[in-house]
């Protein structure tokens, strides 16, 4: 399994990033489960969003809830690996095995989980605007952490990156992956995509493109 990218030591977490071999160090500060962040999110959107329920639901016991917006950034960043490993399987039955139903069937898997970049960006998004409004010391504490930051554009910035690549795989087999793509893409992604423009704001001040 790819979960559990996020090693703890101390006051301080470890996290691989996706694609790069780098491990990187951020510390550990306080932080508020991620289910109060509820009380801003469109009603339609707890039921429409697919991995709403399972992560970030009122009592939920999972690392995204309890963990806050640590545990969002370890499944942003499992999903990152998961997407990734399907795909470079794939890639592997196609070329050494030339096994093109095993193939595909891989990417279609990796399909199931490149949307949930989208998702958990949302989720994350939502964490922060909640601080903005109702945990400010917490909300100004995230804002001063520069590592954690950076460690959120290299994650999601590997991701984007990984996912790119699943869609030009897509393109050159257009034939046979074009449904499962575009089935994502109406019943989940669309949705995410249309939410998170609203909400885009706060990841774009969160996200630190130089390293600090």
């Amino acid at each position: 399994s790819a979960h559990n990218t996020f090693r703890t030591w101390g006051n301080t977490l470890n996290v691989c990033i996706p694609s790069t071999g780098e491990s990187y160090e951020v510390p550990y500060l306080s932080i508020f489960s991620s289910e109060k962040f509820k009380k801003i999110v469109p009603i339609d959107a707890r039921e429409r969003i697919f991995r709403f329920k399972t992560y970030v639901d009122t009592g939920v016991y999972v690392t995204a809830n309890v963990m806050g917006i640590y545990g969002l950034l370890d499944e942003l960043t499992a999903y990152a690996f998961g997407t990734e490993g399907s795909m470079l399987l794939g890639n592997k039955m196609l070329e050494i095995h030339h096994d093109t139903t095993t193939a595909m069937s891989l990417y279609k898997g990796a399909l199931a989980t490149a949307f949930a970049r989208y998702e958990f960006n949302l989720f994350i998004a939502w964490y922060l605007h909640y601080a903005s409004l109702y945990e400010k010391d917490i909300y100004n504490a995230l804002m001063k952490s520069y590592p954690l930051r950076y460690l959120y554009y290299r994650i999601d910035d590997a991701f984007e990156k990984i996912n790119q690549s699943l869609y030009l795989i897509c393109d050159k087999f257009n034939d046979k992956l074009d449904y499962t793509r575009s089935y994502y893409q109406k019943t989940h992604t669309d949705y995410s995509q249309e939410l998170l423009l609203k909400e885009q704001s706060y990841l774009d001040k969160f996200k630190l493109k130089a390293r600090p």
